[in-house]
């Protein structure tokens, strides 16, 4: 039934079945690998083996992902991997991943010795010694590369300069000393120079074939030279480049041959004049287009024509390739490569703009931008977006004013507007995709919450998409974004009426992709207020439908939102196999904001669970992202703010009071500057205040008085966007009263965090607020209920040491 996902690797298209059929993108691609992975654990053997990988430096980034994941499916199993120095800066995480595993082992392509040198000489040569002399020379020009030695030894028997008599080779100078003999310039040049040693119908095959790439087949050669020689006729002339050690058989039966080193097939190539290499990468292109399928031959992938259509500066056959090699990349979910191919199609269209109308450069960075999302790089996908918004709508706000007036505008064409009947598809598939475009915008700045932003931009494709008419999968998401912005703005917006909408829409089109985005944002919204059973209901919800289509991105956002839940519930264990499991999936695909979330939800449930010595390696781990100048524009204001009281908690059990007062100040800078706060920060306001009870207890400095005052203001912002939101309110604004002496108004404040908490089933904050009062002394004697070591008894955690680390 999963056949069929091996079409790209068996180059042959094998039908969908119905479950293959509702497979696609990232779910496609992974389950494909798993397929691939099972066959190959049927073809090896269960004793311990060595999988060799020659020339991983080639690697594409799917096939990194691929060997890793064999690399831990397979466990008897070591991978010796050989290949070039490797950057690590530019690796893919999964290779980074893989390289760090101890059954892997690296075999580094360095330079040779000298006693190195000495024996590849001798191989080169077919000689049992060689002069010191002669090897001092090759080893002082070559300095240990390997093609370099070969060739200059080669080089130096071919003119002359070198002898070998009876397998011992000694120096030919005659009259002519050592300082006399000239080299040509690095490895490229000598290469040439072997090159040039062929006949001129050898040197040209030798070119022609490069054109092919590294490897290539008699036939397509044959079909591609200029001389029209048959196959037959070629085999000669690349025996004769076989001697000179310049390519190798790979396949007799199949007539297969490739360059020895990739270093001698750049160098043929490049012997080719412009207008030759031009011709024969059109020829090529068309002969792999209109022949592929010939028997003898693979079916060209898009990516390969794209190449050889740029190299033959056929433009407009190279954008159409590169346009569909993107299409099928992002079919496989290899995000890297649609930003490869679509931004080299830009690159094109920039000099010739004829080539692309802005609709379709529109759509172009629109794809680029999903691409970078996924990757995990937001600022680089939203700089996409407004480019594909310019070419497709209008240019987004840059200034927050300008995002404000905006809104204002789009609120009330919402309101004033209708939602129309559909328009014909001419009209309206436009204004859907403009849609589209605004609402993944407006997604991305509602993530670095950036709320006046996604306000204007979600406005304006609810009013795109009302106006485009009918239903559409983008308007039952903006109506879901709608109904989580509108928890800032509740007399304006009716979030319960735009959710209710939304699922509906959502439920009609069938749409499992939509349905899973839908039900996600959902469980977000239902947070908010409280609806612990239909939020988790509605995140499982997600997860299931995301399973079945392959929507990773969504299924990551529901499991990590439904640690988010638990959390606010008090359900730490809970919450952190969530982020456990959000971590996981993340770590897979390197999404740098998506290991963030996870650290920072595990962090807070490791504070909680008194699991400190992790607690400090999550915090490691978080700010070293959060200060990686590459990843700092993709991180959001909950995660600084997560690592800012992290920080001076494990400060402050570990007494270093300077490092528990820099925490404070970093998350309170933070926290100034938001306006605006969003339903997954809901749980940092009661974090924060025991960050500031802790440091005014052992301190007593006043200027926590500020700090404090700001904790509370943002506690009262949160409780009215989020019901979850009051008892933390509650207890920061008890606080302040307590640090100021009005010991009447703490608690009156901590006794109505506690009713709150007790309304809303939030367990965890109901025992925090009663442990304030219980520490201040200030617990009424009659207080009724539960005490708050009954309380976290039922939560199954012991007395979180955060609550009072000076009486620890």
């Amino acid at each position: 039934a999963l056949l069929p996902l091996l079409s790209p690797v068996l180059r042959s298209e094998i039908a969908d079945t119905p479950m293959t059929a509702s497979l696609f993108g990232g779910g496609r691609a992974e389950k494909t690998q798993t397929v691939i992975i099972a066959l190959l654990e049927r073809l090896i053997p269960t004793t311990p083996q060595v999988v060799i990988v020659e020339d991983a430096h080639w690697f594409d980034s799917a096939s990194w992902q691929l060997l890793e994941r064999f690399a831990r499916a397979v466990p008897h199993i070591t991978v010796a991997i050989v290949s070039r120095p490797l950057d690590a800066d530019t690796l893919p995480f999964e290779a980074r991943r893989l390289l760090d595993r101890p059954d892997c082992l690296v075999i580094q392509l360095a330079p040779f010795t000298r006693d190195g040198s000495v024996a590849l000489v001798n191989s080169a040569l077919g000689t049992i010694e060689t002069a010191p002399a002669i090897v001092d020379l090759i080893f002082t020009h070559a300095e240990g590369h390997p093609l370099f030695t070969i060739a200059l030894a080669r080089s130096l028997r071919d003119r002359g300069l070198l002898r070998v008599d009876a397998s011992y080779a000694h120096l030919g100078l005659g009259d002519r000393s050592l300082s006399q003999i000239a080299f040509p310039d690095g490895v490229e040049g000598v290469v040439a120079e072997r090159i040039a040693s062929l006949t001129p119908a050898q040197q040209l095959t030798l070119k022609v074939a490069a054109v092919l790439g590294r490897s290539f087949d008699l036939d397509m050669l044959a079909r591609l030279h200029p001389g029209s020689i048959p196959a037959e006729g070629l085999a000669a002339e690349i025996a004769a480049a076989e001697r000179a050690g310049l390519v190798e058989t790979v396949d007799a039966g199949q007539a297969r041959h490739r360059f020895h080193h990739a270093i001698i097939g750049d160098t043929a190539y490049k012997l080719l004049v412009s207008d030759q290499r031009r011709s024969l990468h059109a020829k090529a292109a068309d002969l792999l287009n209109s022949q592929g399928a010939v028997e003898g031959h693979p079916v060209a992938s898009l990516a390969l024509l794209a190449h050889h259509y740029e190299q033959a500066h056929l433009h407009e056959q190279a954008v159409a390739f590169l346009s569909r090699a993107a299409q099928s990349a992002r079919a496989g979910y290899n995000n890297a490569e649609v930003v490869d191919f679509l931004t080299r199609a830009l690159k094109i269209v920039e000099a010739e703009p004829r080539l692309a109308a802005s609709v379709t450069r529109g759509h172009w960075n629109h794809m680029i931008a999903d691409a970078l999302k996924a990757l995990g790089h937001y600022q680089r996908a939203a700089d996409f977006l407004f480019e594909s918004a310019r070419l497709l709508d209008r240019a987004p706000p840059r200034s927050t004013r300008g995002a404000l007036v905006r809104a204002i505008g789009g609120y009330a064409g919402y309101r004033l507007r209708p939602h129309r009947n559909p328009r014909p598809a001419a009209e309206r598939d436009p204004m859907i995709a403009a849609a589209e475009i605004n609402m993944t915008l407006s997604e991305i700045h509602y993530e670095l919450n950036k709320v006046p932003f996604s306000l204007a931009e979600v406005l304006r494709g609810v009013n795109l998409a009302r106006n485009g008419g009918g239903d559409s999968t983008s308007l039952a998401k903006i109506y879901m974004g709608m109904a989580l912005i509108s928890r800032a703005l509740p007399k304006a917006l009716d979030g319960n009426d735009l959710q209710e909408k939304s699922i509906a829409m959502a439920e009609r089109l069938g749409d499992m992709p939509t349905i899973s985005w839908v039900y996600m944002a959902s469980g977000v919204f239902e947070m908010g207020k409280c609806g612990w059973t239909t939020g988790e209901a509605h995140f499982r919800r997600s997860m299931q439908v995301a399973d079945l289509c392959g929507e990773r991105k969504n299924w990551e956002t529901s499991m990590s939102s439904l640690g988010n839940l638990k959390r606010v519930e008090g359900l730490f264990e809970e919450a952190k196999a969530c982020s456990d499991a959000t971590l996981a999936a993340a770590r897979d695909r390197d999404i740098s904001h998506s290991i963030a979330w996870s650290h920072n939800g595990r962090l807070r449930d490791l504070l909680c669970l008194n699991r400190l010595d992790e607690a400090r390696e999550d915090c490691r781990i978080l700010h070293g992202i959060l200060n990686d100048p590459k990843k700092k524009g993709d991180t959001n204001d909950n995660s600084n703010v997560v690592d800012g009281y992290a920080r001076c908690l494990l400060g402050l059990v570990d007494d270093d009071l300077a490092q528990a007062r820099k925490g404070l100040d970093d998350a309170i800078a933070v926290v100034r500057g938001m306006s605006r706060p969003q339903v997954y920060m809901v749980q940092n306001v009661s974090f924060m205040c025991d960050a500031v009870w802790n440091l005014w207890r052992r301190t007593g400095d006043g200027s926590l008085l500020v700090q404090s005052a700001v904790v509370a203001k943002n506690g009262a912002r949160m409780a009215k966007q989020y019901r979850a939101g009051t008892p933390s309110a509650e207890l920061a604004a008890g606080d302040a009263a307590w640090y100021r002496g009005k010991r009447a108004a703490a608690t009156k404040h901590w006794l109505a965090s506690a009713e709150a908490a007790d309304q809303r089933g939030m367990l965890y904050n109901q025992a925090q607020a009663l442990f304030r009062l219980d520490e201040a002394d200030c617990l009424p004697a009659d207080q009724g209920g539960p005490s708050w070591q009954t309380l976290l008894a039922q939560l199954g955690i012991q007395r979180p040491r955060i609550w009072s680390i000076a009486t620890a």
